[in-house]
């Protein structure tokens, strides 16, 4: 083969193999999560029901996603959402504590259809406890 012809080649591989690396990327979709709870002042062990939703412009992100519930810093629950991202934690707060949920993102598909799903926080929510 001639050097100019294995230049040719070199260069029609080159270009491929850019061409192609870019459809072997996963799209990445945003996810948000929305969090609240019934009460942010109780009496200690009474119940408190902390709701929500992921939300996320691609449906495969929301539905059935795992979320993790944090009470001050350490994870003390896991959820899976329902089919449109709704989830619901119910807690007996026994002290003042800071809770929020995080989801930790998703990847699936088969190429060429595959997607990933960016993580997410929740706000933070502070809940007082009285005796």
């Amino acid at each position: 083969m001639s050097r100019i012809a294995k230049q040719v080649l070199a260069a029609s591989l080159a270009l491929t193999l850019l061409l192609s690396g870019t459809s072997l990327a996963a799209t990445t979709y945003p996810t948000s999560l929305g969090f609240k709870a019934s009460d942010h002042s109780i009496t200690k062990g009474q119940k408190v029901v902390f709701k929500g939703k992921l939300k996320s412009p691609f449906a495969k992100c929301k539905k059935f996603s795992t979320v993790k519930l944090y009470r001050n810093g350490q994870v003390v629950g896991t959820k899976t959402t329902s089919s449109t991202g709704k989830y619901k934690f119910v807690k007996h707060p026994k002290k003042t504590r800071t809770w929020q949920v995080r989801f930790g993102g998703k990847t699936g598909g088969v190429h060429p259809n595959q997607f990933a799903c960016a993580k997410s926080r929740s706000k933070k929510i502070k809940v007082k406890v009285t005796s």
